[in-house]
């Protein structure tokens, strides 16, 4: 009681107590929270589609919406597949360019004329549904609409490499927990001040490096 007496009577958390402790809580929770959160949104997974250059070419030039390509993407478990596509090789590539070309020609009827809009669109899902399919081999495209191009994206890594951004984060999770012990070990032998000033910095490295990184490997390494 005579210590916290004593502490009272000097000023145990005054103003000048305040403001340190809100500069340093206040840096170190911005830097760590940056460093944590923005991994959420630099590895996500845009939604996409299997780039093809036929409906890729109609798409562009008739300026369609994501949503009106969406009839030329096969289903997988009722929802738009983002690795499989049309497999046109069984039956010639000119029935597939007709129809796509019939299909986009006639986008600017959904307003003037629905039901004929809807009978091709029909029309459409039907030869998606009966045609063979294959997994992509020209790329991907990115709806870019609600999220911008991610280190994901820019490297493909869906389908077949969605295991990539996974292990990224796992990797990252598990130098945070063997960091817990070692900054505790730093904290004891050279104290607060150099710990809290060295994990900041191997944080900016890290993050910079996630930004610049050439390769899977080397990325994996920075996180």
């Amino acid at each position: 009681m005579g210590y916290d007496k004593i502490l009272l009577d000097v000023g145990d958390f005054g103003l000048y107590q305040k403001l340190l402790c809100g500069i340093f809580v206040f840096y170190t929770t911005f830097l760590c929270g940056l460093n944590y959160y923005t991994q959420v949104f630099i590895f996500d997974t845009p939604i996409h589609r299997c780039a093809d250059p036929v409906t890729d070419h109609h798409e562009r030039s008739s300026s369609a919406l994501w949503s009106d390509t969406l009839p030329w993407t096969p289903r997988e478990k009722g929802y738009p597949s983002g690795c499989k596509m049309l497999d046109t090789s069984r039956f010639g590539d000119s029935v597939f360019v007709n129809k796509s070309a019939n299909y986009y020609g006639s986008l600017g009827l959904q307003d003037t004329d629905p039901e004929y809009f809807s009978a091709i669109r029909r029309g459409v899902i039907t030869f998606v549904e009966e045609t063979p399919h294959k997994s992509c081999d020209n790329g991907w495209n990115y709806d870019n609409s609600l999220i911008f191009n991610t280190i994901t994206s820019e490297n493909d890594w869906v389908c077949d490499e969605d295991y990539k951004p996974l292990i990224i984060h796992t990797v990252f999770w598990i130098g945070n927990t063997v960091g817990c012990f070692i900054w505790g070990f730093t904290n004891d032998f050279f104290g607060r001040k150099p710990t809290v000033l060295l994990t900041m910095a191997v944080y900016f490295i890290g993050g910079v490096a996630t930004l610049f990184a050439p390769s899977f490997i080397l990325l994996v390494a920075s996180r």
